[in-house]
């Protein structure tokens, strides 16, 4: 592991490293290994999409380094089209949240998705 925290420091100290960006995405990462420990750096990306799929492709074919969703590119790994260049760290949590306005029907279907979502999501 006396590696991958020497990378992960490298990573901080030279914000341009290769790393594809998304747009609604700012310009920080934060790593998390199994023990909870956070490591927190800003990047400028080399190159922006606007989602996470061609920023996937573009991974694969080389262009940089991105940090999908393990279930995205689990393929790819398996592969060996991809390597995980910190093993024992992913990319922190994102939120997800859903919203619906006060003024909406009460019996609507998407209302009662979103009551769902809000009480098994936690």
């Amino acid at each position: 592991m006396a590696d991958g925290q020497a990378l992960l420091e490298e990573l901080k100290a030279r914000p341009r490293w290769p790393w594809l960006g998304i747009r609604m995405r700012p310009g920080r990462k934060t790593l998390v290994n199994a023990a909870g420990e956070e490591n927190a750096f800003a990047f400028r990306p080399l190159l922006t999409v606007n989602s996470i799929d061609a920023a996937c492709q573009l991974a694969v074919a080389g262009a940089g380094l991105a940090t999908p969703p393990a279930f995205l590119v689990e393929n790819e790994l398996a592969a060996g089209l991809l390597v995980e260049p910190l093993p024992g760290w992913r990319a922190a949590a994102l939120g997800v949240y859903a919203v619906w306005p006060a003024n909406a029907a009460r019996a609507s279907l998407t209302l009662r998705l979103v009551q769902h979502l809000a009480q098994t999501a936690g």
